[in-house]
């Protein structure tokens, strides 16, 4: 993730923060996970997730030229 934020021209600190930060979220995820087990059924939650990590996965190239994204020099 570090090297295709990098390659859309973010800067490194800024894509290294990013790649990090997906450990944090994981920890975050697993404990979401762990209390919404009892209300939801594990495929349907585990569907959800899939779902949501493939619509950031196609949001990111859509974003790198946005405000969101590197600013033209």
């Amino acid at each position: 993730m570090a090297s295709f934020l990098t390659d859309a021209g973010h800067p490194a600190t800024f894509a290294a923060t990013i790649a990090g930060l997906l450990g944090v979220l994981s920890v975050t995820g697993r404990l979401i996970r762990t209390g919404a087990q009892r209300r939801i059924s594990l495929t349907a939650l585990v569907a959800a997730i899939f779902t949501i990590q493939a619509i950031a996965a196609i949001t990111l190239p859509l974003m790198a030229g946005t405000r969101g994204g590197p600013q033209p020099a």
